[in-house]
């Protein structure tokens, strides 16, 4: 019998393919990030986290999370700083809609973004954004990288309006900050 990792794994590849390349960042439990380069486009990065479902957490009722980053970099820094806050943050942490997660340092030497937003998916359809099997629901949450001193703007105007107002920009590592 195959294990949730491995379904889930076979639902992503389903949505972005067997072109990838996997690391495996902790044993037990499992936690591994897939990254594919030049999806959905050529120069932009996209990653997925497997097993962070599998940590336990009582407050999740109604799914479990898995972590996705889309960027316009094919710097493997981002991909690798969504699977060091799992390991950081899981258990203590639900991952929720809203959430920001400050990194402590630069993620990449080619951006000074330093944390990250945890929003609804956009990156993919929404049929897509959540797997399901007898074990119960993946949602896939997006994670887009912010600057720290972007924080009380997002406080400010709430979650969607600040990503609804960086438009196309939100998967530049190079922009701006706002506010």
């Amino acid at each position: 019998m195959k294990r949730r990792n491995d379904l889930f794994r076979e639902h992503v590849e389903q949505i972005a393919g067997h072109n990838y390349v996997s690391y495996n960042l902790n044993e037990n439990p499992s936690l591994f990030v897939m990254t594919y380069a030049n999806v959905p486009e050529i120069g932009q990065q996209t990653a997925f986290t497997i097993g962070l479902s599998n940590y336990a957490n009582d407050r999740w009722k109604l799914g479990k999370p898995e972590l996705l980053v889309s960027v316009n970099s094919l710097d493997s820094c981002w991909p690798l700083a969504m699977g060091e806050l799992v390991l950081r943050a899981s258990g203590s942490q639900d991952f929720s809609v809203g959430q920001i997660f400050k990194f402590g340092s630069e993620i990449s030497s080619e951006s000074q973004m330093d944390a990250f937003l945890l929003y609804y998916c956009i990156v993919l359809e929404r049929e897509d954004a959540v797997y399901r099997d007898s074990d119960g629901v993946i949602n896939i949450v997006q994670l887009f990288p912010i600057y720290t001193s972007e924080i009380d703007e997002i406080k400010r105007m709430g979650s969607r309006s600040f990503l609804t107002r960086m438009g196309e920009s939100i998967y530049d590592v190079h922009r701006q900050p706002i506010g």
